[in-house]
């Protein structure tokens, strides 16, 4: 709860937990409006007078950007004594009230009038309060539910009811300790995307050291799950299927976790280095790319066979088997040069793509041929084509990929 309200109040930008919501959009819509008309009523020097009082101190640069304050020392004073003054007063008058819930609200009235919450985070922020008091009631109202299903049941069941229930209990304990458990694996993985700072400031062999790390695990996962998708949708084997829809999922937000660090890291990269930001914005865009061309391999894979359809025939799997090999190949070779640091020998790896490139063309044409002779139906023939098409994506940004990080890792040097 406490991470939820510092997240919600936070002062600065970050990733924000919640999404976005229509009430939430309407409200910031209409709220700007009314600002800007009264703002035409308010003559100049005066709002600039006012937004003179909004101005922060800038953060130490020894401090580290994820140990910096989330608001200053005079909100949180307000925070403080109006939340007390509440408390105690709502006491003294014996007056039911959830501590909890007031500081929480408090909590959101000083951000707001901080102006924490800003045209870029008003959405999420807006979506994220109402979330909280609606999982309140919700809360409250399933408890109350709950508490009166399982004394009925007590009461009509016995005495061995009791016995049930606890056994039911602990399964609920395991099964939210696993999910924690996860949670804090994601967590944990995010935590291993930010680059180490020295004094405030993030030097590029640091940046180039964590990009070659970063993207070699991620083409690690790529080759993984591409040979995992196509083989458990032979297979037929809906559950890993399914499970390699998550895993994808899951690499690519972490992808497009990458992405959005981009602005912290290239405002912290020290003054000589900022050219080289360039580059490390095209390896993250192309490796974002690559990783995301499994969504289109993958999601169709599972509808397909979700929907009961028919899979490929013997000799598509066969051809499908083929590539397979080719494809996990040439990323097992791409991840090699990088962690060895062998980028000047792409011609190599440029040589497989042509290669690859090649077999997919003949492999389309194959298909084609088959469904000019009415051989491959057309659900099968528009995957079996899809699944062509983005695995030539892949390997496309795979080579455009390798390309950037070999500039990359020169112009560090």
């Amino acid at each position: 709860m406490v991470k939820t309200s510092v997240d919600l109040s936070r002062q600065g930008e970050g990733d924000e937990r919640f999404g976005s919501s229509y009430f939430a959009r309407s409200l910031v819509r209409g709220s700007i409006a009314l600002s800007k008309s009264v703002g035409k009523f308010i003559p100049a020097p005066v709002q600039k007078y006012l937004d003179k009082q909004f101005e922060m101190d800038e953060v130490s640069s020894s401090v580290k950007e994820k140990d910096a304050p989330s608001f200053d020392m005079l909100r949180a004073s307000v925070n403080l004594v109006v939340a007390s003054i509440l408390i105690a007063s709502a006491t003294s008058l014996k007056l039911p009230l959830s501590t909890t819930y007031v500081t929480f609200m408090v909590a959101m009235g000083t951000s707001l009038s901080d102006r924490a919450w800003g045209r870029d985070s008003a959405v999420y922020r807006i979506t994220g309060v109402l979330s909280v008091i609606g999982g309140w009631f919700f809360t409250a109202f399933s408890a109350f539910t709950v508490a009166f299903l399982v004394a009925l049941f007590i009461s009509y069941a016995g005495t061995w009811s009791i016995f049930l229930l606890i056994a039911l209990a602990i399964f609920f304990l395991i099964r939210t300790h696993i999910f924690s458990n996860k949670a804090t694996k994601e967590q944990l993985s995010s935590q291993e995307i930010e680059i180490e700072e020295v004094n405030g400031e993030i030097i590029s062999e640091k940046v180039l050291e964590q990009c070659k790390t970063n993207v070699s695990d991620v083409l690690t996962q790529v080759s993984g799950l591409y040979m995992k998708s196509l083989i458990s949708f032979e297979a037929e084997d809906r559950k890993q299927l399914k499970e390699a829809v998550k895993e994808v999922d899951s690499l690519n937000k972490r992808t497009k976790k990458m992405k959005t660090n981009i602005y912290k890291t290239v405002r912290k990269l020290q003054e000589e280095s900022i050219d080289s930001s360039l580059y490390y914005v095209q390896v993250l865009d192309y490796l974002r790319e690559t990783a995301h061309c499994l969504t289109f391999i993958t999601s169709p894979c599972w509808e397909h066979l979700d929907n009961n359809h028919k899979t490929f025939s013997e000799e598509q799997f066969h051809d499908l088997n083929l590539l397979q090999v080719k494809v996990k190949t040439i990323i097992n070779k791409s991840v090699g040069f990088i962690e060895g640091n062998n980028l000047d020998q792409l011609d190599i790896i440029y040589e497989d793509q042509v290669k690859i490139l090649e077999h997919l063309r003949t492999l389309r044409k194959i298909q084609l041929k088959r469904i000019k002779k009415d051989k491959a139906g057309t659900k099968i023939s528009m995957l079996y084509l899809a699944i062509l098409h983005e695995t030539q994506n892949m390997m496309l940004h795979l080579i455009n990929l390798i390309k950037a990080q070999r500039d990359f890792a020169n112009y560090i040097k």
